[in-house]
């Protein structure tokens, strides 16, 4: 499976440019957004705790609050509220939705 990832439009921006397949990673994405996990891509037991939490495939995550430093995200994924390290969300791919 090959995936293609976004590339920067500058070098102090973390904005997408609007090419085919954009993809990001869940830490990347910036304010109240809504997005829906396209994959995960970690070592297998960080890829099943993610699946377990409810990060899999189609899942639809809405961000909800980073912390001051960028190194917690509090998602919200269908009734749960999960607190989970950016470290972590980089190995989550997503594609943002207009909701």
């Amino acid at each position: 499976m090959t995936t293609k990832l976004c590339t920067l439009q500058a070098k102090n921006s973390n904005a997408c440019t609007p090419i085919e397949n954009c993809q990001q990673t869940l830490n990347h994405i910036v304010g109240k957004k809504f997005c829906r996990v396209v994959g995960v891509s970690a070592e297998p037991n960080l890829r099943r705790r993610l699946f377990e939490l409810g990060l899999v495939k189609g899942a639809i995550v809405q961000v909800i609050n980073v912390s001051p430093m960028s190194r917690a995200y509090l998602i919200k994924i269908q009734d749960s509220l999960l607190c989970i390290r950016a470290s972590v969300l980089a190995h989550v791919l997503v594609d943002s939705l207009d909701i």
